[in-house]
């Protein structure tokens, strides 16, 4: 019986672990991200709305991992750290990059009133 009180424990151990994320231990690399998302694929927007992207990474334990910024057409919107602000009528994409691994949005303003 000692053998599988060893298992018990060590499954248990393995479960806590998994569960809580690794417990303050780093994530891994963005090479090793399979894929990320976004929250929107498309966005309308009037000038001078704003409107935050959040980035879902897979596997979930992948989380921490810096992300890059960058929009298409400054001139339509911009972005700084996920918030996209419309800023002249037009269509951009808003793109994250982490490492290798990319995730889009295509982001389209107009002008106010002019849904």
């Amino acid at each position: 019986m000692k053998g599988k009180r060893g298992f018990r424990a060590v499954s248990a151990a393995l479960a806590a672990f998994l569960w809580c994320g690794g417990c303050g231990q780093a994530s891994p690399p963005a090479e090793e991200t399979t894929k990320i998302f976004l929250s929107e694929t498309e966005l309308f927007l009037e000038e001078g709305e704003s409107f935050r992207l959040t980035v879902t990474f897979v596997p979930a334990l992948a989380r921490g991992i810096p992300v890059e910024w960058r929009v298409s057409d400054g001139s339509v919107a911009s972005v700084d750290g996920g918030v996209v602000t419309a800023k002249g009528e037009g269509e951009t994409i808003v793109t994250a990059y982490t490492g290798e691994n990319t995730a889009g949005c295509k982001v389209t303003v107009s002008a106010p009133g002019g849904r």
